[in-house]
């Protein structure tokens, strides 16, 4: 029996802990990460608004790049920490910097325990800063400092780190960085040293984003010392790659300017292969976006399916989400009708 099987096939009454809105469903111990990926998944249909998460697919490139190894919910995770990180920074800054480590302005052990409200304001925040390809951190805390400057009475909320003025600063800041912020700013994630290059769609534009700002470099000393610390120093770009495009002779002078133990080629890593965090989210064929030519599109429906199955048997729906926010119109209807025969009768 495979994973997906086991996940759609187990009792409903099992420790998955979907019955309880206030615990990450991902939160308990899962015999493989296959299962806490479908536990990723469940969890995201029931407390992301749908809309939402149709729109992953098209941030898949031009999110940057360190999260692009990340499922949805995980980028969302990881913005949370970089939130709470941020915020505690600023609040030392301004306020008191012993009181700092205290402050919890948002759950992020369990972040999809935070209130709708607060969720959906940091999965809409994570989106926008994967639309323009930009790192949290900066995001963040560029947002916390504009509403400092702005003289703002409190730290903004995650639903308002995207509001008008604060991220036309943010942009206007991150432009600074010029037309290729990935050869000034370091990539952490390891997927992209050279040794673990796999051809994967991620890798491959990281390489070709590299290679356009080289081509860039008019100055041929300002080139060697690109090639140098890409290639030798950082282990970036791969040097048949480099040397297909900027010739031998430029590799040759960019390995004299490293030093010698720099220039040592890493061993391969043993790392998890690349899934796109639109994987099993929304169903391929209601989305323009998603291509019949999709190397995950088998993949992709039987997660769907797999996922679809498990909230069905739990919530009595596919789309509990949307069911919640029915059951909630209609009770305002229900008490907006009450108000008004309370009102008619004198009551």
């Amino acid at each position: 029996m495979t994973d997906i099987e086991a996940y759609v096939s187990s009792d409903s009454t099992a420790p998955a802990l979907l019955h309880a809105p206030e615990v990450p469903d991902y939160e308990v111990a899962t015999p493989s990460p296959e299962r806490k990926f479908l536990g990723h998944l469940a969890t995201a249909r029931r407390r992301i608004n749908p809309r939402l998460l149709s729109e992953e697919p098209l941030l898949l490139e031009s999110k940057w790049y360190d999260y692009r190894y990340l499922s949805a919910v995980e980028a969302t995770e990881h913005f949370a920490q970089c939130y709470l990180k941020q915020w505690r920074l600023q609040f030392g800054r301004v306020r008191d910097i012993e009181e700092a480590a205290e402050q919890k302005p948002i759950q992020v052990d369990r972040f999809l325990s935070n209130n709708p409200r607060i969720l959906t304001g940091l999965w809409r925040a994570r989106q926008v800063a994967d639309r323009h390809g930009i790192d949290y951190d900066f995001f963040i805390g560029t947002a916390l400092r504009t509403a400092d400057k702005a003289l703002w009475c409190r730290f903004p909320l995650p639903s308002q780190l995207y509001s008008e003025k604060v991220l036309a600063n943010i942009l206007k800041e991150w432009k600074e960085f010029g037309p290729a912020p990935v050869a000034k700013r370091e990539v952490d994630d390891q997927h992209f040293l050279a040794a673990n290059f796999l051809a994967e769609p991620p890798q491959v534009a990281f390489e070709d984003e590299l290679i356009r700002h080289g081509n860039t470099l008019t100055d041929r000393t300002s080139l060697i010392r690109f090639i140098a610390m890409t290639v030798f120093m950082q282990h970036r770009l791969r040097q048949s790659r480099a040397e297909a495009e900027f010739g031998t002779e430029v590799i040759a002078q960019a390995r004299d300017m490293a030093e010698p133990e720099e220039t040592e080629q890493l061993p391969m890593q043993e790392l998890s292969p690349y899934k796109p965090a639109c994987l099993g989210l929304i169903q391929p064929s209601a989305s323009p976006e998603c291509s019949s030519q999709c190397s995950f599109a088998d993949r992709c429906m039987a997660l769907r399916d797999a996922t679809s199955a498990r909230l069905k048997s739990i919530h009595h729906s596919e789309d509990p989400w949307i069911d919640e926010m029915r059951a909630k119109a209609r009770e305002r209807k229900r008490r907006e009708r009450a108000r008004k025969r309370a009102l008619k009768h004198g009551v």
